[in-house]
């Protein structure tokens, strides 16, 4: 759960003990005055082995408590601990957040978001952290918006399932198809239930394969009021684009696809990395062979790679490009926009078949647990026509990143077009 001006995405513990010490028997059979060391003295002896007895029978001493209290992180992690605290330890992290945020189409609207990562096999040192979110909006218009995401590793990252479920009912603007589209736009709200998962095996070093599943089913569909570019509502039939547009999908309808993932990642942390790679790239069949009621396939590339470029400091870099060939309904065609690429622009500001955007992200420390962020993007979506160079659109802004643990980060961003300005706030990276 994200704001993009709409939603898009410890205590300390005083603890005190005792230490005891006991006079050894070795050291009370060396006192010359000791009625234990005189020979043939019974009664000593039998104290002498009682003694023995329970020494042989103590248990060990609990550890220092605290020792134990100084890795003790509090409320959402946010006491800072020593390295050795987290050395063998794989703890559960978690952040709760509010938010508030209005917008013409929903009026003023609550939301909560949970970020949080954890281990599903402590005992394994290999595998790394998974990691798991949920965001829920609530609007006074009675608008709401569900969505769990979620990165599942499995023994040692050999298996690994990525992906999330959303369910909706909310709210969205249509400004057409093309990347050079108006900006007056029709809002339209919908029903909509969607799932998207990728499970895949490493089969050799960081190589994967998988499969992935997508199902989207829109059970209500209406058109509502037109918008102009100066956002005042009309009446103009001419602007009523998507009545006029009238693309696939503006009704109840199902789409389901499932197809084959190659994948290769050599990520030092798959949370916040700061080296390596991570390159992969699906294909996606549709139709009514699955069950949906269009036909068409998605081809996706998606490369990413880090460089640590000073102690702290990392330079992402990420590469996305998508394809659709078929009968592609308007709401599954590739969007400019979102907490995650070309932020800076409403979702679905630009829409059409194909897209191919280039992102750069520099992050780096500031204070405490505080670091930032500067990021800029280049992006254009395209239909049947050629992609062109000069419809290029542009992104660029900066962000604040906040840690949680070790491993939770909720992100603020204020991203800037050549159209609009954007607030995102959202949990982990953008990629």
């Amino acid at each position: 759960m994200s704001y993009s001006i709409s939603w898009s995405r410890v205590s300390t513990v005083g603890v005190c003990g005792a230490l005891f010490s006991l006079l050894s028997i070795d050291d009370l059979a060396a006192q010359p005055d000791s009625d234990a060391a005189i020979p043939g003295n019974a009664p000593a002896r039998a104290l002498l082995e009682e003694k023995e007895e329970k020494k042989d029978q103590r248990e060990e001493p609990e550890p220092d408590a605290a020792e134990q209290d100084i890795c003790d992180a509090g409320f959402m992690n946010l006491k800072i601990l020593p390295d050795h605290c987290y050395e063998n330890q794989k703890k559960f992290e978690y952040a709760i957040l509010p938010g508030v945020f209005v917008q013409k189409e929903t009026s003023l609207g609550f939301g909560l978001y949970l970020e949080s990562s954890f281990y599903i096999d402590k005992s394994d040192e290999k595998t790394q952290a998974s990691r798991a979110s949920l965001a829920g909006a609530y609007t006074l218009n009675q608008q709401y918006l569900i969505k769990f995401t979620s990165l599942f590793n499995f023994k040692g990252n050999d298996w690994v399932l990525d992906g999330f479920a959303d369910f909706r009912h909310y709210p969205n603007r249509y400004y057409g198809i093309g990347n050079d589209t108006s900006w007056d736009y029709q809002v339209y709200s919908e029903d909509v239930l969607s799932f998207f998962y990728e499970g895949r095996r490493r089969i050799w070093d960081n190589l994967y394969l998988g499969l992935v599943w997508n199902l989207r089913a829109t059970t209500a569909f209406s058109e509502e009021q037109a918008i102009t570019a100066d956002g005042e509502e009309s009446d103009d039939p001419t602007l009523e684009k998507l009545t006029n547009d009238d693309p696939l999908g503006t009704s109840r309808n199902l789409s389901q696809g499932l197809g084959g993932e190659i994948a290769y990642d050599s990520r030092d942390n798959v949370v916040y990395p700061h080296r390596g790679g991570y390159y992969r790239s699906w294909l996606v069949g549709y139709g009514p062979h699955l069950g949906g009621d269009f036909s068409y396939i998605n081809w996706t590339v998606d490369a990413r790679h880090y460089f640590t470029t000073w102690p702290k400091q990392v330079l992402a870099l990420q590469i996305l490009s998508e394809f659709r060939s078929g009968e592609v309904p308007f709401s599954s065609m590739s969007e400019l926009g979102d907490p995650f690429q070309m932020r800076g622009y409403f979702k679905g500001r630009y829409r059409d078949r194909n897209m191919l955007l280039m992102q750069a992200e520099y992050r780096f420390p500031i204070v405490w647990r505080l670091s930032g962020t500067v990021f800029a993007d280049l992006g254009e979506v395209y239909g049947n026509e050629p992609f062109d160079l000069k419809l290029l659109r542009w992104t660029a802004g900066a962000g604040l990143r906040f840690l949680f643990g070790k491993q939770t980060y909720v992100r603020l961003d204020l991203g800037a077009s050549s159209e609009t300005v954007a607030f995102i706030f959202n949990g982990g990276q953008a990629f």
